[in-house]
């Protein structure tokens, strides 16, 4: 058997007003165990929740005490004792214990003990005892009286019948004779009729209770009216459990009629709250789903001019390219016109060159003119005709040198524009070169607002394809609001009633079939 320590032996003293409940399974696992359980015995819920009883179990403890309690529940009855139980810190208190099983299906359900403040004079009989059973010896206060009270009656009688025949010595032989043995005898037959009652009521009483440790403990006595007067108690303390029991649950179905009383409290003020709430977000809703509608137009207003741009930036794409290509084109001719200038350039440098040559001709003819002049001079008159062609032939070659100075100028002032359209034509060329690279990055640019926009365009359609469905959303939000406040109302208390209510019944269903559990037993006896 399991020895719980230490112990300290200082006396913890149980009130009457203290009404110490526990029920455990068939096994000895604590099931239920009430908060004046938990004030004496120093245990917390969670230390004793399911555990074996016999953590209170005192070691001053005879076994024998307790295999009388299990010996009777196995059989169904009900148990009356006075119990040494061990606090947690070491410390003890006494209790006078009435276990009870509860029976379902013929079966033991749950066993429970209700304990209350004993007597003084049954937990001092009670130290009597429990060490000499202890010690495994059998305490002679347990044993019965050798004569019950019918015998002690009977015996009366004979001493009153000796008496009477001794009293013939003072009357008459024969009378007496006849008289004192008849009066003896009726006495006897009216004694033995007057106790049939008492010996049924002594046979009553041992099926009630019979317990000759509880009877000695309780009463002081080992006779019938002992016995007798423990049935009284045993009763006393069976009905004394059953309003111990129908008390405790009394104070849970108080302590949860209050609760109730407060969760409905709070639950109308909650039930308030959420009625203004639902209103409120109803009418929130409708101003939203305004709002969406609102923002839904502004959606698809955004779609359509997305949609424009996206026209015009693909239109401005495609003049651009025209525009290119232009521009290209335009370079590309301006390089052949440049190549050209180039080339006429280069012939008005070759005729230059002629015109140098020309011009050393038309001096060397000149020269020779001149030479021929004097030549013809040194001739006289027969040299005249020559002088008249050296004169014609200087005056052409005089004509030569002006003509080829005018050329001369004419191709100087040829290559100075060449050279001003070349530089022009390479400039406008390098210009059309950085209009092309231009127009090529607008293109791209443009490329990336269509792109842009081509997506603007998506994601306001999608936008407004979402907001028409939060529009709806938002109504049959609205709409459900209204049905949660409805149903909110209608099934706020039922729901709370409906939780106390099953909680409840199992406590009346309990407390019923305990009261007529011992209802059934008081019949049976």
């Amino acid at each position: 058997m399991q020895e719980n320590l230490p112990v300290t032996q200082k006396e913890i003293s149980v009130s009457e007003a203290q009404n110490i409940l526990s029920t455990t399974q068939p096994d000895g696992k604590i099931k239920y165990i009430n908060q004046d359980f938990l004030d004496i015995s120093g245990f917390s819920k969670e230390e004793l929740d399911n555990k074996d009883h016999n953590i209170v179990r005192h070691p001053d403890m005879p076994p024998a005490a307790f295999k009388g309690l299990w010996n009777a529940v196995q059989n169904h009855d009900s148990w009356l004792g006075i119990v040494k139980n061990r606090c947690k810190n070491g410390d003890h208190y006494y209790v006078s214990a009435f276990v009870t099983p509860i029976i379902k299906n013929n079966t033991v359900f749950e066993v429970q003990s209700v304990r209350t403040k004993p007597t003084q004079d049954a937990v001092d009989r009670a130290n009597e005892v429990y060490p000499q059973l202890k010690d495994n010896k059998t305490a002679r206060a347990l044993n019965n009286s050798p004569l019950t009270l019918t015998s002690k009656f009977v015996l009366l009688q004979l001493v009153v019948l000796i008496i009477s025949v001794l009293t013939l010595l003072f009357f008459p032989v024969k009378t007496a004779l006849i008289v004192i043995p008849i009066a003896g005898i009726i006495s006897m037959i009216l004694t033995f009729f007057l106790l049939k009652s008492f010996r049924l009521l002594v046979n009553k009483s041992k099926k009630i209770h019979q317990n000759n440790v509880a009877r000695y403990i309780f009463t002081g006595g080992s006779n019938d009216i002992a016995q007798i007067e423990l049935a009284l108690i045993y009763q006393a303390a069976e009905t004394s459990s059953l309003i111990g029991r129908m008390s405790d649950s009394a104070k849970q179905l108080k302590e949860g009629t209050r609760g109730l009383n407060e969760a409905v409290k709070s639950n109308d003020e909650s039930a308030d709250i959420q009625f203004n709430m639902t209103d409120r977000a109803s009418a929130a809703i409708v101003e939203m789903s305004a709002s969406v509608q609102e923002v839904a137009k502004n959606a698809n207003n955004t779609a359509t001019a997305a949609n424009e741009s996206l026209l015009i930036t693909k239109s401005s794409e495609s003049q651009l390219n025209l525009n290119k290509a232009s521009i290209l084109k335009l370079a590309e001719e301006v390089s052949s016109a440049a190549k050209i200038i180039d080339g006429l350039r280069q012939s008005s440098n070759e005729i230059t060159s002629v015109l140098d040559v020309i011009r050393g001709i038309a001096e060397q003819t000149n020269l020779l003119a001149l030479n021929a002049a004097i030549e013809a001079a040194r001739a006289g008159d027969a040299g005249r005709g020559f002088s008249v062609v050296a004169d014609e032939v200087r005056s052409l070659a005089t004509r030569t040198q002006d003509s080829t100075a005018e050329i001369q100028n004419m191709i100087e002032a040829l290559q100075n524009g060449t050279k001003q359209a070349v530089v022009s034509m390479t400039t406008s060329q390098e210009r059309a070169s950085v209009c092309a690279d231009e127009s090529e990055q607008m293109v791209k640019q443009l490329q990336d607002i269509r792109s842009s926009v081509g997506n603007i365009t998506e994601m306001a359609d999608n936008i407004a394809t979402a907001v028409d469905q939060q529009s709806t959303v938002a109504t049959e939000i609205s709409s459900n609001l209204q049905e949660i406040r409805k149903l909110a109302q209608e099934n706020l208390e039922s729901t709370v009633a409906a939780d106390a209510s099953d909680s409840f019944s199992h406590m009346a269903t309990d407390m019923d079939e305990l009261a007529m559990q011992f209802w059934n037993k008081k019949v049976s006896n």
